[in-house]
């Protein structure tokens, strides 16, 4: 939609988070968060840089809560231009996260492939097949083993 309207949005992602910064003609940029109907919309430059600070100061905060499964443990915090393509992969990459939640490892592990065909360069995504392939196989020789 923005790119029909002459836009030219930046997708941009951090562990736990994506948003969009669209420039302007007149050298502002505007921060669009899509899933923040009340204050999704950031259109002053202070504010942006401020909204951005936010999102990383959380992302520090949140990864000193817990481990993840990027080795060797990475709290890294980081801010990366993602292309549209890659987002679809995020996406399946968040499907096979709720799938491995519920203990689906062969569905998470279908998705997780087609997360890492969009998005091949993510060590996430890398890590979290391994995992499923892993339980998967583990699920498999345990019902095995009862029969």
């Amino acid at each position: 939609m923005l790119q029909g309207l002459g836009y030219i949005p930046k997708i941009y992602k951090t562990r736990y988070h994506i948003f969009l910064l669209i420039d302007l003609p007149d050298s502002e940029t505007i921060l669009l968060e899509t899933t923040d109907a009340v204050h999704g919309f950031v259109e002053n430059k202070r504010d942006v840089m401020e909204r951005i600070a936010s999102y990383m100061a959380r992302e520090k905060v949140q990864l000193s809560k817990q481990e993840t499964l990027s080795a060797p443990f990475n709290d890294n915090v980081t801010m990366e231009l993602v292309s549209l393509k890659e987002l679809t992969g995020l996406h399946y990459y968040n499907l096979g996260v709720e799938l491995l939640n519920k203990n689906d490892y062969y569905e998470a592990f279908r998705v997780l492939k087609k997360a890492s065909i969009l998005y091949p360069t993510s060590d996430c995504i890398k890590d979290f097949i391994a995992f499923a392939q892993i339980q998967y196989e583990l699920e498999l020789t345990t019902a095995f083993n009862r029969k």
